[in-house]
């Protein structure tokens, strides 16, 4: 049977994989809203597996579908700014 673990102890100078999770605990005790760091929120990849924790999916297809938006309006002519008051 495997152990399930929390942690693992990475050996300095190791490449690792990690992923960005969803976190359940987004307030304190006193109900004020935590400030989350990409760090707080990141966690290798085999525990994510192990423990079946949620993946922050809004993380990831935030940039990917902004930068998709912003791609086609650079591209396309009828979106790009009029000329109408010249600099003297």
């Amino acid at each position: 049977m495997k152990v399930k673990f929390n942690t693992k102890i990475l050996i300095s100078g190791e490449h690792f994989s990690y992923v960005v999770i969803h976190l359940d605990m987004t307030f304190d005790l006193y109900d004020r809203k935590l400030n989350l760091t990409k760090g707080k929120k990141m966690e290798f990849v085999d525990v994510v597996k192990e423990l079946d924790k949620e993946l922050n999916l809004y993380h990831y297809y935030e940039k990917t579908i902004i930068d998709l938006y912003i791609q086609f309006i650079i591209y396309d002519k009828k979106y790009k700014p009029f000329l109408i008051s010249r600099i003297m």
